[in-house]
Parts: structure tokens; C-alpha cells; sequence
């Protein structure tokens, strides 16, 4: 059934206000024939939900808002989706770098769909009048959420083997992550040692701090740019007498 509206209103909110007068060029390029997409931008949920009170009688109600994954607020998706919902508007995340576990909260707090930025217009285009339509887009970011859930879960990692994989990938030392968890550093190598195993066993190799810390951003436990500063700030750290040699090639 096809939209009523012929006029579809689309929020953005996105970090980059370029972004959006391109994607509005590219949204009224791939109009299916008969709508026209109106974009409204805003830097955040609050900016956006600012300029649709001001300017209320012109603009009616968004009939979907695309998301980006990271803004400037610092706010988290999940508080961005959940305030999005709670005015009854579909929300689309859109990411540079969607990670398993930002996917998983996307869809649990109401998303209709995370996609990456590099999707095609004519798909973006689609995928709207998708979610106007009440659908739930299932993306290959969505399996591999699923997927590494499933794996996370399979792993049976223990309390203090998370807060020791999380502490150790964010670039502490074996002593600085035992000073923190009140642990020795022997401890800390004893607990990275298991949890190297756990992984093995569901078939995800965390040999060498490279591997490990992409466990950790893979599992949740670090963020994309605590992973991505690795491969700009240190690519070669010695701590501990160990040599952390963070070869791109092993990061996929």
C-alpha cells in the first residue's frame, strides 16, 4: 500500500550539517515518483526536536528520523532511539562503523533498521519507505550482531574476566589493570590466559593484544574509537616488557 502522504518528512540528525544538504540532494534525486522527501536536520534529538517546536505549524510531523550512531552530545543511541519512539517517530541509524553491540541496543530500543553510510540512495530510499510502512529492515549488521552475541554468550566469560579484558584493552598495563581490580599482575596474565582459551573454543582467535582488543570492540567492552586510536597511536607500545605490535593486517 502506498504512502498517503505524498510529502514524507525526514528527520536527520547528524554530526555534519554538509552531510545532510547532500543526502537531501540525493533523497529528492531518488524520489520515487509522486513523493517528495523533506529533510529536516538537526545536530541532536534535542536540537531537532527544538527546530519541529518552533517552526510547528509548517513542518508537520517527522515521519521517520535517519540517526547517526555518534554525535557531538555524547549522548548514547540508545537514549537517542527511546526519546525518538516516545514521540511515536520511526527511527533509521545510520553509521560509518556499526558495531555489534550498538546494533543490539539500536534494535532493543525501538530502531527499525541500522544501516551503514555507505549504503546506495536508491536503497536508503527504499529502506524509508520501508520503515514508514511499519517494516524492520535486517541488515547484515543486524546477523553480525546476532551472531556476535551468540558468540559473547558462547565464550561464558566471567565477571572479573570482562572487567580484566575491558581494562587490558583500553591500553592498561598487567599491573595498572590489577592496582584497579585489586588483583595481582599475575592474576591479570592468568585471567587474559583463560579468557584467550574461552574464545578459542567458539572460534575467535584473541592471540597477541591485537586480536584481543578487537575481541573486546567487537564484544562491547571498548568503543570504535578507543579501538581505532590503537591503530594510530599505538602501533608500537612496550609495556610490561611485551612488544604490542598492532598489525592492520590482523585487524581485519
Amino acid at each position: 500500500m502506498p504512502v498517503e502522504c505524498k510529502e514524507i518528512v525526514v528527520g536527520v540528525i547528524d554530526n555534519e550539517y554538509y552531510t545532510c544538504v547532500g543526502l537531501q540532494q540525493e533523497l529528492f534525486r531518488t524520489s520515487p515518483e509522486g513523493y517528495k522527501l523533506l529533510v529536516v536536520y538537526g545536530s541532536t534529538v534535542k536540537d531537532l526536536f527544538n527546530i519541529l517546536e518552533k517552526h510547528e505549524s509548517k513542518l508537520p510531523h517527522p515521519h521517520i528520523v535517519l540517526l547517526d550512531r555518534v554525535l557531538s552530545d555524547e549522548s548514547t543511541v540508545s537514549d537517542n532511539v527511546q526519546a525518538l519512539r516516545a514521540k511515536d517517530i520511526p527511527v533509521l541509524v545510520i553509521s560509518n562503523s556499526p558495531t555489534p553491540v550498538t546494533t543490539r541496543q539500536a534494535y532493543s530500543a525501538g530502531a527499525s533498521g541500522v544501516v551503514h553510510k555507505q549504503r546506495s540512495t536508491e536503497q536508503l530510499v527504499s529502506d524509508i519507505f520501508d520503515v514508514i510502512k511499519g517494516k524492520i529492515i535486517y541488515t547484515k549488521e543486524f546477523a553480525l550482531a546476532i551472531k556476535a552475541s551468540e558468540e559473547y554468550i558462547d565464550a561464558k566469560l566471567s565477571p572479573r574476566e570482562i572487567e580484566t579484558l575491558a581494562l587490558y584493552s583500553l591500553g592498561y598495563s598487567m599491573n595498572e589493570t590489577g592496582d584497579r581490580l585489586d588483583i595481582s599482575a599475575g592474576t591479570v596474565k592468568t585471567n587474559l590466559g583463560r579468557i584467550r582459551q574461552k574464545y578459542l573454543k567458539v572460534g575467535r582467535d584473541a592471540e597477541g593484544f591485537a586480536n584481543i582488543r578487537r575481541r573486546a570492540y567487537e564484544d562491547g567492552l571498548i568503543t570504535y574509537e578507543v579501538f581505532l586510536r590503537a591503530l594510530k597511536d599505538e602501533i608500537y607500545n612496550v609495556v610490561d616488557g611485551e612488544e604490542r605490535v598492532l598489525d592492520a593486517d590482523h585487524l581485519g
